[in-house]
Protein backbone atom coordinates (compact mmCIF):
# COMPACT_ATOMS: atom_id res chain seq x y z
CA UNK A 1 0.00 0.00 0.00
CA UNK A 2 2.92 2.11 0.81
CA UNK A 3 4.95 1.44 -2.33
CA UNK A 4 1.27 1.82 -4.14
CA UNK A 5 0.76 5.47 -2.50
CA UNK A 6 4.48 6.79 -3.89
CA UNK A 7 3.58 5.34 -7.18
CA UNK A 8 0.06 7.50 -7.36
CA UNK A 9 2.23 10.90 -5.66
CA UNK A 10 5.47 10.41 -8.15
CA UNK A 11 2.55 10.27 -11.14
CA UNK A 12 0.19 12.74 -10.49
CA UNK A 13 3.53 14.84 -9.45
CA UNK A 14 4.88 13.77 -13.06
CA UNK A 15 1.35 14.38 -15.20
CA UNK A 16 0.72 17.73 -13.09
CA UNK A 17 4.37 18.98 -13.96
CA UNK A 18 4.52 18.02 -17.33
CA UNK A 19 1.03 19.91 -17.04
CA UNK A 20 2.34 23.09 -15.75
CA UNK A 21 5.39 23.19 -17.92
CA UNK A 22 3.36 23.25 -21.43
CA UNK A 23 0.53 25.86 -19.24
CA UNK A 24 3.00 28.11 -17.35
CA UNK A 25 6.77 27.71 -18.37
CA UNK A 26 9.78 26.32 -17.00
CA UNK A 27 9.57 28.23 -13.43
CA UNK A 28 6.14 27.36 -12.49
CA UNK A 29 7.06 23.70 -13.42
CA UNK A 30 10.41 23.66 -11.49
CA UNK A 31 8.70 25.25 -8.53
CA UNK A 32 6.10 22.56 -8.87
CA UNK A 33 9.15 19.95 -8.79
CA UNK A 34 10.10 21.22 -5.90
CA UNK A 35 7.12 20.83 -3.92
CA UNK A 36 6.59 17.54 -5.35
CA UNK A 37 9.70 16.51 -3.83
CA UNK A 38 8.91 18.00 -0.40
CA UNK A 39 5.69 15.55 -1.07
CA UNK A 40 7.60 12.15 -1.67
CA UNK A 41 9.71 12.81 1.41
CA UNK A 42 6.89 13.63 3.78
CA UNK A 43 5.34 10.19 2.56
CA UNK A 44 8.70 8.70 3.62
CA UNK A 45 8.77 10.21 6.81
CA UNK A 46 4.83 9.45 7.62
CA UNK A 47 5.45 6.28 6.43
CA UNK A 48 8.06 5.81 9.16
CA UNK A 49 5.73 7.11 11.72
CA UNK A 50 2.83 4.65 10.66
CA UNK A 51 5.48 1.60 10.91
CA UNK A 52 6.63 3.00 14.19
CA UNK A 53 3.79 3.16 15.17
CA UNK A 54 2.35 -0.36 14.64
CA UNK A 55 5.48 -1.88 15.60
CA UNK A 56 6.33 -3.29 19.21
CA UNK A 57 7.58 0.11 20.70
CA UNK A 58 4.48 1.82 19.87
CA UNK A 59 3.93 3.61 23.49
CA UNK A 60 7.58 4.73 23.18
CA UNK A 61 6.86 6.63 19.65
CA UNK A 62 3.33 7.70 20.59
CA UNK A 63 4.12 10.55 22.95
CA UNK A 64 7.40 11.03 21.80
CA UNK A 65 8.50 13.77 19.42
CA UNK A 66 9.68 11.15 16.93
CA UNK A 67 7.11 11.47 14.15
CA UNK A 68 6.89 15.07 14.29
CA UNK A 69 9.21 15.66 11.74
CA UNK A 70 7.42 15.42 8.85
CA UNK A 71 5.35 18.71 10.02
CA UNK A 72 8.39 20.31 9.60
CA UNK A 73 8.10 19.82 5.66
CA UNK A 74 5.91 22.67 4.69
CA UNK A 75 7.63 24.93 6.74
CA UNK A 76 11.06 24.55 5.90
CA UNK A 77 9.67 24.80 1.90
CA UNK A 78 8.29 28.56 3.08
CA UNK A 79 11.23 29.23 4.73
CA UNK A 80 13.44 27.42 1.94
CA UNK A 81 11.60 30.34 -0.53
CA UNK A 82 11.66 33.19 1.70
CA UNK A 83 15.46 32.85 2.18
CA UNK A 84 16.34 31.00 -0.92
CA UNK A 85 14.87 32.56 -3.77
CA UNK A 86 17.52 35.10 -4.79
CA UNK A 87 20.06 32.78 -4.38
CA UNK A 88 18.08 30.59 -7.12
CA UNK A 89 17.18 33.51 -9.49
CA UNK A 90 20.87 34.37 -9.02
CA UNK A 91 22.71 30.85 -9.45
CA UNK A 92 20.09 29.39 -11.77
CA UNK A 93 18.10 31.63 -13.41
CA UNK A 94 14.57 30.29 -11.76
CA UNK A 95 12.17 32.17 -10.39
CA UNK A 96 10.67 30.35 -7.81
CA UNK A 97 7.07 30.39 -6.72
CA UNK A 98 5.52 30.24 -3.51
CA UNK A 99 1.97 28.99 -5.05
CA UNK A 100 3.58 26.28 -6.90
CA UNK A 101 5.68 25.14 -4.21
CA UNK A 102 3.02 24.77 -1.93
CA UNK A 103 0.40 23.05 -4.51
CA UNK A 104 3.09 20.47 -5.43
CA UNK A 105 3.73 19.78 -2.08
CA UNK A 106 0.05 18.78 -1.59
CA UNK A 107 0.32 16.24 -4.45
CA UNK A 108 0.27 13.62 -1.91
CA UNK A 109 -3.29 14.16 -1.12
CA UNK A 110 -3.69 13.69 -5.08
CA UNK A 111 -2.18 10.41 -4.53
CA UNK A 112 -3.95 9.31 -1.67
CA UNK A 113 -7.20 9.88 -3.63
CA UNK A 114 -6.38 8.15 -6.69
CA UNK A 115 -5.30 5.18 -4.27
CA UNK A 116 -9.07 5.51 -2.28
CA UNK A 117 -10.65 5.79 -5.80
CA UNK A 118 -8.89 2.30 -7.27
CA UNK A 119 -9.81 0.33 -3.97
CA UNK A 120 -13.43 1.70 -4.42
CA UNK A 121 -13.78 0.60 -7.74
CA UNK A 122 -12.23 -2.66 -7.05
CA UNK A 123 -14.44 -3.43 -4.36
CA UNK A 124 -17.69 -1.86 -6.19
CA UNK A 125 -16.61 -4.62 -9.23
CA UNK A 126 -16.15 -7.35 -6.71
CA UNK A 127 -19.79 -6.31 -4.83
CA UNK A 128 -21.36 -6.44 -8.25
CA UNK A 129 -19.81 -10.38 -9.50
CA UNK A 130 -21.41 -11.49 -5.69
CA UNK A 131 -24.91 -9.78 -6.48
CA UNK A 132 -24.84 -11.13 -10.16
CA UNK A 133 -23.73 -14.71 -9.09
CA UNK A 134 -26.40 -14.91 -6.26
CA UNK A 135 -28.85 -14.29 -8.86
Amino acid sequence: TKAELFIYTFLTGLATGWLCYNFYGEDIAISYGVGCLASLFYLRLLSRTVDSVASEDATAQIGGAGGQARLLVPAILVLGYSKGNQSVIDNYGVHLNIIAILAGFFTYKAGTFGQVLKSTITLMAEDKKKRESNL
